[in-house]
């Protein structure tokens, strides 16, 4: 009964955390009230006398935000100063799209390092990169840690009946 109300315990402890950062981490597409509040806006000069850009970067990366990049910086340069995507990132399909929406483009960032692929900013693009998949979702994540809740308090019961009885 120990051994089990101790792997009970040990599965309580472990699914919080994991809850607590999953929910953290998941992100959707922002609407257009929400970037005006929660994007940074940074400014990256390499050397004056070029004219600065603005570019939208969203989704999973380290600092997503409103970036002012000279024209015709590359995708590797933002995604470099920004922090680049985080580890829950899915960094093989981020879109970029250009500005007005006359066109998007998927881009996969290993592609990006190897110099295979050069995007050039122009100005008005929005990246988004978008976050991996997990095995199940925020509705999920919830219920599992609402089970390991309740039945660390039971098997706790269980425990502290047993131990009074001896």
């Amino acid at each position: 009964m120990k051994k089990i109300f101790m792997i009970f315990l040990a599965m309580n402890f472990a699914t919080v955390p994991v809850f607590a950062r999953q929910t953290d981490r998941m992100k959707r597409p922002f609407t257009n009230e929400e970037v005006d509040v929660r994007l940074s806006e940074f400014f990256y000069r390499k050397s004056y006398g070029k004219v600065l850009v603005p570019v939208k970067l969203m989704g999973d990366v380290e600092k997503p935000g409103l970036y002012h990049v000279p024209h015709a910086t590359d995708l590797a340069t933002l995604l470099s100063i920004s922090g680049g995507p985080s580890r829950t990132a899915e960094a093989d399909s981020i879109l970029v799209s250009r500005a007005g929406g006359r066109s998007s483009e998927e881009v996969d960032i290993e592609d990006l390092v190897k110099g295979e692929q050069k995007i050039r900013l122009t100005g008005g693009e929005t990246i988004w990169v978008p976050p991996r998949e997990g095995l199940v979702d925020g509705t999920t994540y919830t219920t599992i840690a609402a089970v390991a809740g309740v039945l660390g308090i039971v098997l706790s019961g269980f425990l502290i009946a047993d131990q009074l009885k001896d």
